[in-house]
């Protein structure tokens, strides 16, 4: 009898030291956890903020380094991703949110990544902007130019500008730049219409007909030019309202 006492002691001692030992360990990992989760936080806002500086300050004056640009916003977007998951807890841990240390910890992470993924869709516009953008630069670059022209060379301008339209229908156009491509269409549709007019005015010599449909070339191209400088005007907005982000999440200083 004294045996079976001695046996039930020692395990109820090795049961207690258990779940001692089970108990330091949680209490030493869930530590080590919440740590980390700080950690984790601190080390991916210093790496994009670092991303995020480098890239705004690259120069875009050529094509090349336009591109260059372009190419690494995406990948900051692409990076932004690991903040979907910022401010997840482990399950074994998640029962702690009850006490205070854990919910300013946890407020603390949702506020941040609230931050970064309002600056990921602001990013997002205005990287799809530019590709399109980009693209329809290129187009309207290959145009043939507004000034004075010899007769010879009506047709091989009307030819140009028919080129140009056919072009245009490759270029994307989400939301943001549609209306901008719809009414560079318009203008270049316009400028045809002038050159077909000057062609056949000009074939029957109708001096009057010719007169006008110069001064509607003429007019068209203002026209494009003044949605070149609207399409400015609105890449300039997005890039202001992504610099307002980037501030206000601290990745950039005034």
């Amino acid at each position: 009898m004294k045996i079976l006492n001695n046996r039930k002691a020692i395990f109820m001692v090795g049961g207690t030291v258990l779940l001692l030992l089970g108990a330091g360990g949680y209490t030493w990992w869930s530590v080590a956890y919440w740590n980390s989760y700080n950690t984790r936080q601190q080390t991916l806002q210093q790496t994009t903020t670092r991303h995020v500086d480098t890239t705004i300050k690259l120069k875009a004056e050529t094509k090349e380094q336009r591109v260059e640009k372009i190419n690494a916003l995406k990948g900051i977007v692409s990076e932004l991703s690991a903040y979907d998951s910022l401010c997840d807890i482990n399950g074994s841990v998640s029962w702690q949110q009850i006490f205070g240390d854990v919910k300013q910890r946890e407020a603390a992470c949702k506020e941040t990544q609230t931050q970064f993924l309002a600056f990921r869709h602001q990013l997002d516009l205005i990287v799809r902007y530019l590709e399109e953008e980009h693209q329809l630069s290129e187009v309207l670059a290959a145009a043939p130019d507004g000034g004075e022209v010899a007769e010879g060379d009506f047709e091989k301008k009307l030819k140009g500008w028919k080129t140009i339209k056919t072009a245009l229908n490759d270029v994307k156009d989400d939301a943001e730049l549609a209306s901008v491509k719809q009414k560079t269409q318009e203008s270049v549709d316009s400028i045809i219409n002038a050159w077909q007019d000057v062609i056949t005015s000009h074939k029957a010599k109708d001096k009057q007909k010719y007169l006008q449909a110069v001064k509607s070339l003429a007019t068209a191209h203002d026209t494009l030019n003044s949605i070149v400088k609207a399409d400015e005007e609105k890449l300039y907005a997005l890039t202001s309202a992504l610099s307002d982000v980037a501030i206000k999440t601290n990745l950039i200083k005034e």
